[in-house]
């Protein structure tokens, strides 16, 4: 419901909550970049207490804090995490001391932290969560976000963590996913499933393919494995949507990206939506670049704020975008695409930061086929403007070939 970058945002409202960093600075681990995305290398820390505040809890919602902790430099971090509130005030220890892990020393991956929000904690929709130092010089906090849980899982109060691995490539498997096709219509294999915290791919994914139903050609399904793309099958659909990128485990497989790469020069459809210019990143396929066109660089500023910004029309003859009106949309306006492949803009929006225009939708052809690629879609409201929905549905439509 609500994601904030710490050490990057100190103040994010989204979801109808407000989540706000009371105390501790700001630092980048230098290096880190190259290890993982960036918002686990950019860190709130404090010598002994990051407080943050959440406001806007609704007392008929079940809530659940998530995290992300690194200790990247090998400083030897434990620590701890309560959450304060409630009438009378209380200090409740949600995470006894819990070393962090550690990459410099032993290459392990951040830590990923879930923790139940129990509504006597909760005072007038406002609560505090405290990292606390309880070995070495100062508590570290990466990301912080809020979730909403289902009712049957609110009686579970017990913190979880993951991560912490050995950072290695995992196995490589070709999941057993139904690809059949539908038997008519334009079929369209919408490919999802793990993403960066902070983009609710569950949510995303229904949303476009909402979108995309509203033009009855379109039959679309969602799968939730980026590895189904080495499925024979994959040749059977028209056009494959990218709606994710390798979280903290590399991208699909040599198998999956030739499968891929034959797909579209072969003369189908490739649509990508927000943070799929990640879908393989760190060169992890240098082939990825001239197949997206452009591709997140982490070394570039990621976007302006997240907030409201004009989508503005930068070729009004293009099949995508012809008669289509310039319009606002909530969402990350992306400043960090890279490449050199030739392309073509269809749509635009000026940064907020820098006044410099940059990339919302543009389109090129690989091989035989069509490639339209967007970065706008950082959540479900973002595609709540009638004109992305419509920039969408056309785009989807011209990389398939159909007519518009």
């Amino acid at each position: 419901m609500a994601y904030l970058d710490a050490g990057v945002t100190a103040r994010v409202q989204e979801g109808g909550l407000t989540l706000r960093q009371v105390n501790g600075g700001a630092w980048r681990y230098p290096g880190a970049d190259q290890v993982a995305p960036p918002p686990l290398g950019t860190v709130a820390f404090d010598g002994n207490e990051i407080t943050f505040e959440i406001s806007g809890l609704d007392p008929a919602r079940h809530y659940a804090l998530g995290f992300s902790w690194w200790d990247y430099d090998r400083n030897g971090r434990v620590q701890s995490v309560l959450l304060i509130g409630g009438e009378p005030v209380q200090r409740v220890s949600a995470l006894p001391a819990t070393p962090l892990p550690a990459y410099e020393q032993s290459r392990q991956s951040p830590g990923i932290g879930t923790i139940p929000i129990a509504p006597s904690v909760v005072s007038k929709g406002k609560l505090r969560v405290a990292f606390q130092r309880r070995a070495a010089s100062n508590a570290v906090v990466s990301e912080l976000w809020v979730a909403e849980r289902s009712p049957d899982a609110a009686g579970s109060p017990a913190a979880t963590l993951t991560g912490g691995d050995v950072l290695q490539p995992p196995a490589r498997t070709v999941p057993t996913v139904d690809l059949t096709p539908p038997a008519e219509g334009t079929r369209v294999l919408l490919v999802t499933g793990i993403d960066y915290p902070g983009h609710p791919w569950r949510e995303t994914a229904p949303a476009l393919k909402a979108i995309l139903d509203q033009d009855p050609r379109f039959k679309t399904l969602i799968v939730e494995d980026p590895n189904a793309l080495a499925s024979p099958k994959l040749q059977d659909w028209d056009v494959v949507i990218l709606h994710f990128m390798d979280w903290e485990v590399p991208g699909p497989g040599p198998e999956a990206r030739e499968n891929l790469r034959r797909f579209v020069a072969g003369g189908k459809g490739l649509m990508l939506t927000h943070f799929a210019c990640g879908a393989w990143d760190g060169n992890e396929w240098p082939e990825f670049v001239r197949l997206a066109g452009r591709v997140w660089d982490p070394k570039l500023r990621g976007h302006d704020p997240h907030g409201t910004f004009r989508v503005e029309i930068a070729d009004p003859a293009h099949p995508i975008t012809r008669g289509l009106e310039p319009f606002d949309t909530l969402d990350e306006l992306y400043t960090c695409l890279t490449g050199e492949t030739p392309i073509h803009v269809v749509a635009k929006a000026r940064s907020k930061v820098d006044g410099l225009d940059y990339p919302m939708a543009f389109v090129l052809n690989y091989g035989e086929g069509r490639v339209f690629h967007t970065v706008l879609g950082h959540d479900a409201r973002a595609y709540a403007a009638p004109g992305v929905g419509e920039l969408m549905r056309r785009g989807c439509a011209w990389a398939s070939g159909v007519s518009q």
